[in-house]
C-alpha cells in the first residue's frame, strides 16, 4: 500500500513540474511571436518607405513635383500604389495571417497598426520644415514619420 501511494505522489510531482515547464514554454513562445510580428512590421515599413521614395522620384522626374504637395495626410499605402485595404503583412502557407492589418485613420491622417500587445504604430506623411520631426525622407520635402502610441 505504501509503494502505491509513493508512486502516486511521484506521478503528481512529475505532472506538476510538466505543467510548470509547459507554462514557461508558452510564455517564451508568446515573446517570440511578439518579436516576429515587430520584425515583420519593421520590414513592411522599410518596404513602404522605399515604394514612397520611388513614387516621389517618379513624380519629380516627370516634372510633376507639384503633386507631392498634396501627399501630407494621405494614405501612404495608396500613394505607394497599394490597395487601400491595408492587408500588407505576409500569410503563412496555410493562409493564416501573420499579424494584423493596417488601418487608415482618415480623421487623423495616420496609417495605424495595432500589435498583438495592444501597442500601436502610426505612420504619416508630413512636410519637412519649421517644427521638423524625425522620419525618413521620401523626396520632395516630405518625411514618413513613425509614431509609437500606447495601447488604447
Amino acid at each position: 500500500m505504501w509503494a502505491r501511494g509513493k508512486i502516486s505522489l511521484e506521478l503528481l510531482v512529475v505532472a506538476v513540474v510538466l505543467v510548470l515547464l509547459a507554462g514557461a514554454l508558452l510564455d517564451r513562445l508568446g515573446g517570440v511571436q511578439d518579436e516576429v510580428e515587430r520584425t515583420l512590421v519593421a520590414a513592411e515599413v522599410m518596404s513602404l518607405r522605399t515604394e514612397l521614395q520611388l513614387a516621389a522620384a517618379s513624380a519629380i522626374s516627370r516634372g510633376q513635383e507639384s503633386q507631392l504637395q498634396h501627399w501630407p495626410d494621405r494614405n501612404p499605402l495608396e500613394l505607394a500604389g497599394r490597395l487601400p485595404g491595408g492587408d500588407a503583412l505576409p500569410m503563412s502557407a496555410g493562409g493564416a495571417r501573420i499579424g494584423q492589418a493596417w488601418r487608415w485613420a482618415a480623421d487623423e491622417g495616420v496609417l495605424m497598426y495595432e500589435y498583438g500587445s495592444g501597442e500601436r504604430l502610426g505612420l504619416r506623411i508630413v512636410r519637412t520644415g519649421g517644427g521638423q520631426r524625425e522620419g525618413w525622407g521620401i523626396g520632395g520635402g516630405l518625411l514618413l514619420v513613425s509614431e509609437q502610441r500606447p495601447p488604447k
